[in-house]
This record gives C-alpha cells, structure tokens and sequence, in this order.
C-alpha cells in the first residue's frame, strides 16, 4: 500500500502565490494526499476565497483552519498538524510560495526526516533557476540519479518528517521561534531523539522566498541565535554547522558540474 500525505501549508495573504503552489501540487502528486490550509490572520477571510475557485475541485481531501490571533509560521504549522489525519505516514510542512515539480514525493522512502533540492533554499539552494525553466529541472532530474545524504538540519521551505517523528518530538516551538529558527530546533530535537534527516537531490521544489512571513529583521535574529545558545552547547551547535556547510557544499558542485552538462547537450544536439 502506497504512502500517505498530509501537506500543511501555512498562509499569510499572498493568495495568488498560494493559487499556483496548490496546482502544482495537483498537476505532480501521484500519491494519496490530504491538503491543510493553515491560515494565520490574512487579510481576508481564506474560506471564502477558495469557494470561488473551481480548481480546489480536484482536490480531494482539503482542508482550511483559520486563526484570527497573532501570525505567525510556526504557529499556522502547530494549528496544521493539529487538523492532520493521524494515520498519515508523512507530514510536509510546504511554503505557500513553492512549485513542486514531477515525482517530488517519490524520494521519500522510510527517512525520518527529509527535504528537496531548492533553488532558494540555503544550503539546499543548489540549483539557481527561473520558474519558467522547470521543465530543464525535471528533464535533468529524470535523466540522472543522486544519493540522499545524511545532514543534521533541513530548510523549512519544505519541510517533511515521518509520523513516529512528530509522535516523539511533538509540534514546533512557536515561543522562542514563531518564524524563524524553528525548523532548526526541530531539527536539533529530532537528532537528539535519535532520528536522522536527509537532503532528496533528486526531487526539487522551486522556492520564491520571503513571502508568506516578512522577512525577520537583523535584531530578532540575534535573539533567535542566543535561544539556540541557551538550549543546545556552543561547541556541539557550531560543529553541526561546519560538517553541515561541508556536506551541502559537496552535493552542490557534484550536482552542479553535471546539470551543467546536462544543459550544454540539450543546446548542442
């Protein structure tokens, strides 16, 4: 039996990125998926818009929770989870200003935690592209195989975990990190239960960055960078971060050198 998806997708406004990301999840996923809109004090009412759309037809299993109260990204995934079936084998935590791409689920085999290529996405930001080149992406993708590597933290674009995951390490900590970090110290809680998180080169997400939450300013993110100080040891923390700049830099040039090629044989034949 084929696995099941439960993909949250946090909103804050920006609807007509959100329209696109939703048909993209349709147009290129094959697996059995519930969709969960999780609202955080838009402008208008989420709702109301998606009543008017004749698209959200196709989708099957949707859902929309609404909060009124304070937004905020790790807040709208909490209240997502919360909505989720509890028999899902995954839960994606996906950036209402992403575009998934073929087959960018089929990766996803028995990892704890995972997450795709990007081309805006730090260090998973392999492979810059413009949206309107995705297909190179899929053609290349399809063409070539990578091996999943083992790293100690994943972006938040998207973001997927198992279910035994979050039974053992629970909902994000939206009161030190209600934008940014969080997916950071999840990453950290999880490591230190024991599971092990993994970068898919060979599924790719397109990522436009910086729209669904503003941007967190230069003084938040030192006070973010001092949280992480309180809860995890320095030495240990900032190992993490070198091992992981190694291992991210080394799946960028091997993935980089053959795209390269791939993209100079489409233009020479």
């Amino acid at each position: 039996m084929g696995k099941k998806f439960s993909i949250i997708i946090p909103v804050h406004n920006q609807f007509e990125l959100l329209d696109q990301c939703l048909k993209s999840i349709i147009k290129n996923t094959y697996q059995d998926y519930e969709i969960i809109l999780s609202d955080s004090n838009s402008n208008r009412k989420l709702s109301e818009y998606y009543t008017h759309l004749d698209f959200t037809s196709k989708i099957e299993n949707l859902k929309i929770v609404e909060d009124h109260e304070k937004p905020g990204f790790s807040r709208a995934i909490n209240n997502g989870m919360q909505a989720a079936s509890d028999n899902s084998d995954y839960y994606i935590w996906l950036n209402s200003d992403t575009v998934v791409t073929k087959n960018w689920l089929n990766g996803v085999c028995d990892q704890d935690l995972c997450s795709p290529i990007s081309n805006n996405a730090t260090y998973q930001s392999i492979i810059p592209i413009d949206q309107k080149d995705l297909h190179h992406i899929e053609g290349f993708l399809k063409e070539n195989t990578f091996e999943p590597i083992k790293v100690d933290f994943l972006n938040g674009f998207c973001y997927i975990i198992n279910n035994e995951v979050f039974k053992k390490v629970g909902y994000l900590n939206e009161e030190h990190f209600p934008n940014y970090g969080s997916e950071d110290d999840y990453s950290l809680r999880a490591k230190l239960k024991g599971f092990q998180a993994w970068i898919l080169p060979n599924s790719f997400v397109y990522h436009i960055g910086n729209q669904s939450y503003q941007s967190t300013p230069g003084s938040n993110l030192r006070k973010i960078d001092s949280t992480f100080l309180t809860r995890y040891p320095k030495d240990w923390f900032d190992s993490l971060i070198t091992i992981h700049t190694v291992q991210t830099r080394n799946l960028r040039h091997g993935i980089i050198d053959n795209f390269v090629k791939y993209m100079k044989g489409l233009y020479n034949a």
